[in-house]
């Protein structure tokens, strides 16, 4: 079944930038549109840093921290928009392994769209509401097509690709930021999807499936403790004992030392 994509204008206007403007560590709750008319913008993200130059257009999330200034150019013009869109309740973009940045050259079509969304910016009316989200879902609407962005296939087989992935792979060093960009999630959106779907956190998902692993070993194998540890992706022996014990009520060399083959009663928590 479609779901409905609502938008919602913030605010956005058309400016020139000099050296004096920096912004650092920013976060905000609505998704920015950047258009690059003229020099440079240099753009911080924890896991990227890119220059963004004329004909550039960056897309950048809500709730993603980032820091902007000028280059050494010391000279920027751009048009700039603040939105909120969202696919029924969940925010658009959670959905989307977007580019924080696509070239698309200086183009009048996308100029005018900008410039017909600002000349009715403080307009009230429902029609010029109504002409301002429009607007709005066509710059985005650019930016999806020319990144060939496609949404995801069902969430549900993301997720149960996730946890394929760590079942196959617990040994490995799995990191959160890896499995939702894998899924295509953010990573907010990823813990609360997989959590729905599993019952825990990715991280603790992972855990489980690692003491899990650890407990089959020590009541089925001749392996040490440090072996076990070891094979499942544990290099801390007072961490692995801690959350074994939390497990299991045991630690892992009382555990094995008892060396019972049925563990039914004793519950993970």
């Amino acid at each position: 079944m479609n779901e409905s994509i609502s938008v919602s204008y913030r605010t956005g206007s058309e400016n020139t930038l000099d050296p004096s403007w920096i912004m650092k560590n920013v976060v905000i709750p609505d998704a920015k549109l950047y258009y690059i008319l003229e020099g440079e913008i240099e753009v911080k993200t924890e896991n990227d840093v890119m220059v963004a130059t004329a004909g550039d257009m960056m897309l950048i999330p809500a709730h993603l921290p980032h820091s902007m200034q000028l280059t050494k150019l010391g000279y920027a013009r751009k048009y700039w928009i603040h939105f909120d869109m969202k696919k029924a309740e969940r925010d658009f973009f959670d959905e989307y392994p977007l580019p924080l940045k696509i070239s698309l050259g200086i183009r009048d079509d996308i100029s005018r769209l900008f410039k017909n969304l600002f000349s009715i910016k403080h307009s009230e009316l429902l029609k010029d509401e109504i002409q301002k989200a429009a607007i709005v879902m066509q710059l985005v609407s650019i930016y999806l097509g020319e990144s060939k962005t496609y949404p995801s296939k069902h969430e549900n087989d993301e997720i149960d690709d996730a946890v394929d992935y760590i079942k196959k792979n617990y040994a490995e060093s799995i990191s959160l930021s890896f499995l939702a960009k894998k899924a295509g999630f953010s990573p907010n959106y990823f813990i609360k999807k997989f959590k729905l779907r599993t019952g825990f956190t990715p991280t603790r998902y992972l855990t489980r499936v690692r003491i899990d692993t650890a407990k089959f070993l020590l009541q089925n194998t001749d392996l040490s403790v440090t072996e076990i540890m070891e094979s499942v992706g544990f290099y801390d022996a007072s961490y692995f004992s801690k959350l074994f014990k939390k497990a299991y009520g045991y630690s892992p060399r009382s555990f094995n030392a008892l060396n019972k083959t049925n563990n039914d009663n004793l519950k993970y928590d």
